[in-house]
C-alpha cells in the first residue's frame, strides 16, 4: 500500500507531527500579495504510524523533518554512493 510514496511525498514536522506532502509541482505553488510562496491544491496528511512502523525510509524522514524543525542537524543517513563496494562483505 506504501511502496511507492518515497518518490512521491515530501515530509514535513509541524506541532509534533509528521506530515506527508504529495502532489507538488510548479502549478500548485503560488505567490501570495506579499510574494510569499502559497501551496495551493496539495494533498497533505499525517503520516500513518503504521506506515511509520514498517517503512524505515518513511521512519528516517520524519525523524529527519524533526530534527531539522527543532534546529538540529539532521542524522546521517547512507545515502547512494556511500555503500561499500567490496563484494566481500
Amino acid at each position: 500500500m506504501f511502496t511507492n510514496l518515497e518518490r512521491q511525498v515530501a515530509v514535513i514536522w509541524l506541532n509534533s507531527i509528521g506530515w506527508l506532502i504529495s502532489d507538488l509541482h510548479h502549478r500548485n505553488i503560488m505567490r501570495d500579495r506579499e510574494g510569499n510562496p502559497t501551496i495551493i491544491d496539495a494533498l497533505i496528511g499525517p503520516v500513518p504510524s503504521t506506515a511509520r512502523r514498517k517503512l524505515a525510509w518513511l521512519r528516517n524522514a520524519v525523524d529527519d523533518a524533526e530534527d531539522v524543525r527543532c534546529g538540529r542537524e539532521p542524522r546521517k543517513r547512507m545515502q547512494f554512493g556511500d555503500e561499500a563496494d567490496d563484494d566481500s562483505l
